[in-house]
């Protein structure tokens, strides 16, 4: 099972643009992942990006921007549920500072729970093997949504091993 996972997010990666030196980033855009109290829009990203999704993987995955606005771009990833955005929080699960990692796993597990319960399930199942407390927590954190008789036996599976 993991082999799979492992080729399956080496393909998507594949389909990935170049992410060579995207170190700028526009000021409204940064503006959004600053502001506090408040969650943009879709449509206030759209207002300031061409490809929102894009934007959001490129200052999540750029290791030069505060943490804080990093775990808020791949947080947002969520108001655009495409295959496009689930590639990118997959991508920020097995890669970066563990603080990201957790919340792209979290937002993953919480955001596209219930709508491809199967693969969610899938990716859960192997994270949940992780020998860091704090992924293994994201999983149990995101899957906490998800309403299924599934989820409840994988959960309470869970609790016994932590």
């Amino acid at each position: 099972m993991k082999f799979c996972v492992t080729i399956i997010v080496a393909l998507m990666s594949l389909s990935f643009p170049a992410l060579a030196d995207e170190s700028e980033h526009s000021a409204e855009l940064l503006t959004l992942l600053s502001a506090i109290d408040t969650v943009p829009s879709a449509q206030d990203f759209h207002a300031v990006s061409l490809d929102p999704p894009l934007d959001l993987f490129f200052a999540a995955d750029d290791p030069d921007l505060d943490i804080y606005l990093r775990r808020r771009a791949a947080s947002l990833l969520s108001l655009f549920y495409s295959p496009q955005s689930r590639s990118y929080l997959l991508m920020l699960t097995l890669h970066g500072p563990l603080r990201l990692r957790w919340i792209a796993t979290y937002t993953y597990c919480r955001a596209w729970s219930n709508r491809t319960t199967s693969p969610v399930l899938s990716f859960a199942r192997i994270m949940l093997e992780s020998k860091e407390a704090l992924i293994r927590d994201a999983v149990v954190r995101g899957l906490a949504y998800m309403n299924s008789s599934t989820t409840n036996a994988l959960l309470s599976q869970q609790q016994l091993v932590e």
